[in-house]
């Protein structure tokens, strides 16, 4: 529900992880702005999280992903698109490694939405 453990016993292992299109950090930098657009076809909020993973060497436990920020987009009932800005990171450090990805929620089944952004990271 909130997007921070997912379980070994889950069925989604550290490779699967890996292949769904996260940007592989390659050198460490600051978070410094995340902007985006999104539509959401229904009434009911949806959520886009932005998260951190550090692949762990030869590991099959739990993954851990940290919240980095999120974003509540209100439904509009409509395709219409929705511009979202944010400099306020709940963490904004991230190392060489780390994994950047984001994930989405709402509060109803069948509702359609999608979005795209972009990350701005001065590297150290």
């Amino acid at each position: 529900a909130d997007g921070l453990t997912i379980p070994a016993s889950a069925g989604t292992n550290q490779s699967e992880l890996m292949r769904f299109g996260g940007k592989l950090m390659a050198t460490a930098g600051t978070l410094k702005k995340w902007v985006g657009t999104a539509t959401n076809t229904n009434n009911k909020d949806l959520t886009i999280g932005l998260f951190k993973w550090t692949p762990p060497d030869n590991s099959a436990g739990d993954i851990t992903p940290v919240l980095l920020d999120e974003v509540v987009i209100a439904g509009k009932g409509n395709d219409l698109t929705i511009t979202f800005s944010t400099t306020s990171f709940d963490q904004t450090a991230v190392a060489e490694g780390d994994i950047i990805f984001t994930q989405i929620k709402t509060e109803a089944s069948g509702n359609v939405a999608y979005f795209n952004s972009t990350l701005e990271v001065l590297h150290s």
